[in-house]
């Protein structure tokens, strides 16, 4: 493990290639859901993590959180937005706003060409996202108890559940991109927020059931 330092408060990394990932930074402060402007999105080596600089230059952001990217677009969550990056230029090119000025965004996919997954906190949902009408669609109706960290799997959509009401620990929910039900793989875990699929495996980051000792 190697520490590298010099940021605030870090979010989500996203490598669009082999010589270069993003980083997004919620900011000096530990506000993830207020618009306070001082959000920001790195661009660094990844040979070299340290030798970051600001892409934002141009733009504000307020808590970056989720990052993905397809061939030519950085898509980035942040609180009730997602913000739109061509990756060349580095440059904002289009925003996608929620009616609903209350939804706390987080992690962030790629369906299909056309349309992006979206998971919502605080709404403990996933929504479908299409980018050109930017159309909204609530696809679990409030299946997702604090729905959090997002991956593809084959036909399906997993999604960690960061804490549920009775005993504040997150369940690892499934998604079924052909019958569109929201079941439950994983009872009762941690705190869960991020995850990846790894040859057929889901690696989950947990914070840890005191917010202290994070594990994955």
């Amino acid at each position: 493990v190697k520490k590298v330092g010099g940021y605030k408060h870090p979010e989500s990394v996203c490598v669009v290639d082999e010589e270069s990932v993003y980083i997004a930074d919620i900011g000096k402060e530990m506000r993830p859901s207020e618009l306070d402007s001082d959000g920001v999105l790195y661009k660094a080596p990844l040979k070299n993590l340290a030798d970051k600089k600001k892409v934002n230059k141009n733009f504000k952001l307020n808590a970056p959180k989720g990052i993905i990217h397809d061939k030519n677009f950085l898509y980035i969550t942040d609180i009730d937005r997602i913000v739109i990056v061509d990756i060349a230029t580095g440059e904002k090119t289009d925003e996608i706003v929620f009616t609903d000025k209350t939804v706390f965004l987080n992690d962030i996919a790629i369906l299909e060409e056309s349309t992006l997954l979206v998971t919502a906190t605080n709404q403990h949902d996933m929504y479908a996202v299409i980018i050109k009408s930017k159309e909204v669609f609530n696809l679990s109706k409030k299946s997702m108890e604090g729905a959090n960290g997002i991956c593809m799997g084959t036909g399906k959509v997993y999604v960690c559940g960061f804490s549920n009401k009775q005993n504040k620990k997150g369940h690892l929910y499934e998604y079924d991109l052909e019958t569109n039900q929201v079941s439950v793989i994983v009872d009762q875990v941690g705190h869960l927020d991020g995850l990846k699929m790894h040859e057929g495996k889901l690696i989950v980051s947990d914070w840890g059931g005191d917010f202290n000792h994070g594990k994955i």
